[in-house]
């Protein structure tokens, strides 16, 4: 629209692009910048690791399984950007994080047995943290709490709480009110039927010894 009404072309359109360049594909890119200014994320992950806890072997099991045919340099581009992510977690207070991984997150060998079980050992490093909470749901206790698909609910300490959701190559950011009401009910009776952290951390350890055996 200011292109049209200063006659400009598309150079504030350009402009545009390249102030908005980033490591992440576009769906997430605006996600990704929320996080930095979050104080508390939620994370909702039913099938993944989700990538603030991913180690750099799993990060490229999935991005191989997500797209086989994707050039060796980009796919080091990508784990490389969520690597660069995680510092977030390292140098700073904030965000809190509270992450309830299902069962299936567990079981599921991106990048075959040894890839598996380093990346189950890792979590609990990062999990053993104050600012940081996992939990897993196990396949008992599933039918107690539902939500479909990955989702993010981010806090920050001015401005209304917002949710990210996420499928295969899409992202959604979500910022109306009831809607963000809803996913935090779920989230909550979600967490409340996961195991304890502690009982987490010890499902974690004994699921990465099973891929140790296989």
């Amino acid at each position: 629209m200011l292109d049209d009404i200063f006659a400009t072309g598309e150079h504030l359109q350009r402009l545009c692009r390249l102030a908005r360049r980033s490591p992440y594909p576009d769906y997430f890119a605006d996600a990704a910048e929320l996080e930095t200014l979050a104080t508390h994320l939620y994370d909702h992950a039913p099938l993944l690791v989700p990538g603030l806890l991913q180690t750099r072997e799993y990060t490229r099991a999935l991005s191989l399984a997500t797209a086989p045919l994707m050039p060796e340099d980009v796919i080091q581009k990508h784990v490389q950007a969520r690597q660069e992510r995680q510092r977030l977690l390292k140098n700073s207070e904030v965000p809190r994080l509270w992450t309830v991984l299902h069962e299936p997150v567990l079981r599921t060998a991106f990048g075959g047995p040894e890839v598996a079980a380093r990346q189950l050992r890792h979590i609990p490093e990062p999990g053993r943290s104050r600012r940081i909470v996992v939990q897993v749901l196990p396949f008992t206790a599933a039918a107690q709490g539902f939500m479909n698909g990955m989702a993010r609910i981010m806090k920050f300490a001015e401005g209304p709480s917002m949710v990210y959701e996420e499928g295969a190559h899409r992202g959604n950011l979500i910022d109306d009110p009831a809607l963000v009401g809803q996913y935090q009910t779920s989230y909550d009776l979600i967490r409340a039927a996961a195991l304890s952290p502690t009982a987490s951390l010890e499902m974690l350890e004994s699921a990465a010894e099973d891929y140790g055996r296989s």
